[in-house]
């Protein structure tokens, strides 16, 4: 058997969205590739990694105003790379 590597694609990732203050959120990131891919989640605004992993989604336990903005997913394997974006567009207060 012939191994054809393919470079990693994000096929989706988790819609634009706003979330109420205190939520748990789970930004996902669909990857296909072979051989294995690895992923980091990015702060577009200040280029900060927020997430290595072999995993794809990045876990907020309780995502606050601090969350906002934009988010990047970098998915690489050594046969190439892939990157899509998605922005956490508002933090809406919890209503009590």
């Amino acid at each position: 058997m012939v191994f054809s590597p393919v470079p990693s694609r994000i096929e989706t990732v988790t819609p634009n969205a706003t979330y109420v203050s205190g939520s748990h959120v789970i930004l996902n990131c669909s990857v296909k590739g072979d051989p294995p891919h690895y992923v980091t989640w990015i702060n577009v605004t200040d280029g900060s990694v927020l997430q290595n992993s072999t995993g794809t989604s990045y876990v907020i336990p309780s995502v606050s105003s601090h969350h906002k903005g934009t988010c990047r997913c970098v998915a690489r394997n050594r046969c190439g790379q892939d990157s899509r974006e998605t922005t956490i567009i508002d933090i809406l207060c919890e209503l009590q």
